[in-house]
C-alpha cells in the first residue's frame, strides 16, 4: 500500500506541473526566397553604367559617378630638354611634384617642380661629368629631396640632397660620392624612413650582387 501511495503522489505531481512544461522544441525554418542584388557586367570596371537606372526588388537605383577613374588633370612640365632620359618623379607632402631626369645630350642631372598652382621650374643640380644617369628620387616629410644617380664617367654612385638650410649662395643642393669604381649599369633605388634617413639598393654589375647602403647619420 506504501509503494501505491508513492505513486499516486508523484503522478498528482507531475499532473500538476505540465501545464508549466516548456516546449524546446524548434520549429524547422522554411527556406527564404533566394533574391538577386548583383548586376552582371560582360567587361570593364562599370562606370559606363553611371546616370543609368538599375532596378532591384521594385526599386530603382540611380549609378552615381563617384569613382572618377577617367578624371585625369594633364599639364606639361615647361622646359623639358629633348635629352632627356632616366625620369624618376616624386610628390611632397604640400602635393608638389617633383621629377628628376638626366639631360643625356649635356650629361647632366636635372630637376623639375611643378608646384600645385601649375608654376613649373627647371634646375642643373650636378654638372661635374657625365651624371645623372639611372636617377631615383625621393622627398621626405618635410618636402626635401633626395636623388641617387651614376657618374659615367668616375663609374660613381652618387647622392644629392636638397638643403634645408643655405646660408651661402648657390648651397642648395649638397653633393656625396657613396661608392666609387663599380660598375652598376641598371638604375640605383632609393627609399626613405620615417626618421627622413635614407636607405638605396643597387646592383654590381661585374660581381652580380646586390648592395644595400643606409645613412646612419643624422
Amino acid at each position: 500500500m506504501r509503494q501505491k501511495g508513492i505513486v499516486l503522489v508523484l503522478l498528482m505531481l507531475f499532473t500538476s506541473v505540465s501545464p508549466w512544461a516548456i516546449d524546446l522544441t524548434v520549429d524547422e525554418l522554411e527556406p527564404t526566397e533566394e533574391k538577386e542584388h548583383a548586376v552582371s557586367l560582360t567587361s570593364g570596371w562599370g562606370d559606363s553604367l553611371a546616370g543609368t537606372t538599375l532596378t532591384n526588388d521594385g526599386l530603382d537605383w540611380e549609378v552615381l559617378p563617384q569613382r572618377g577613374v577617367d578624371d585625369w588633370i594633364q599639364s606639361e612640365i615647361a622646359g623639358l630638354a629633348d635629352g632627356l632620359e632616366d625620369i624618376d618623379i616624386a610628390i611632397a607632402p604640400d602635393q608638389t611634384v617633383k621629377a628628376c631626369g638626366y639631360n643625356a645630350n649635356n650629361g647632366t642631372l636635372e630637376v623639375f617642380t611643378l608646384s600645385s598652382s601649375g608654376t613649373t621650374t627647371r634646375e642643373v643640380v650636378d654638372s661635374s661629368g657625365n651624371v645623372g644617369k639611372g636617377c631615383a628620387i625621393v622627398i621626405d616629410y618635410r618636402g626635401f629631396v633626395r636623388i641617387a644617380y651614376l657618374d659615367v664617367d668616375a663609374s660613381a654612385l652618387k647622392i644629392v640632397r636638397e638643403n634645408d638650410w643655405t646660408p651661402l649662395q648657390d648651397d642648395d643642393w649638397l653633393i656625396r660620392t657613396l661608392v666609387n669604381d663599380v660598375n652598376i649599369t641598371t638604375s640605383p633605388e632609393i627609399s626613405i624612413y620615417s626618421n627622413g634617413s635614407i636607405a638605396i639598393a643597387y646592383r654590381d654589375a661585374d660581381t652580380g650582387g646586390l648592395h644595400l647602403m643606409r645613412f646612419t647619420g643624422s
